[in-house]
């Protein structure tokens, strides 16, 4: 009354042992594959910056004619150039402006209005140079009690009122106890 035993022959043991290792294979590969599809579209969303490309020269260079004096005379005449170059760069300069000229070129704008800006010293265009002198040339007219400075809160527009006449400031000599 057992149930009779089957009887296996190798083969099918082989097949389904075959079969179970492709199974793994397969989910293996499958896994690498969707792990390969998302590195792609993450490659996707960012950009490499290549660098050049550098093509080496195959020829070779002739310096048979060329000795260690000659290249020397040739380096110290393109150092020479560059030094030529450097020296006239350096020779052209804005010319130097005092605090007595802003303070003068002060008084000038204010014959023609009561109430300037500090924009209004500057001018269209200025340097960092410029902005300090102003700067300075305007704390030197308010120790004076020459003007009165105005700013409404910070980093706001620096106006400045006339107190006294324009003859006073026209007058203003810089005295060594005013710096």
């Amino acid at each position: 009354m057992l149930p009779h035993q089957i009887a296996r022959n190798e083969d099918e043991e082989d097949l389904g042992n075959e079969l179970a290792r492709q199974l793994i294979a397969y989910k293996r590969y499958k896994e690498i594959a969707d792990m390969l599809s998302e590195r792609k579209n993450l490659g996707y969303q960012s950009f490499i910056r290549l660098s050049p490309i550098y093509v080496a020269r195959k020829e070779n260079l002739d310096l048979e004619g060329f000795g260690v004096a000659e290249l020397y005379q040739l380096a110290s005449a393109i150092f020479q150039k560059d030094m030529e170059r450097q020296s006239i760069s350096t020779i052209v300069e804005r010319p130097k402006i005092t605090i007595k000229d802003k303070i003068n070129q002060i008084s000038k704008k204010f014959k023609s209005s009561e109430e300037l800006t500090f924009e209004d010293l500057l001018g269209e265009t200025y340097s960092r140079l410029d902005v300090v002198i102003s700067f300075l040339a305007l704390l030197v007219l308010v120790k004076g009690n020459y003007v009165r400075v105005i700013q409404d809160g910070n980093f706001s527009q620096i106006r400045m009122v006339r107190i006294c006449d324009l003859e006073e400031i026209n007058d203003f000599e810089l005295k060594e106890d005013n710096l």
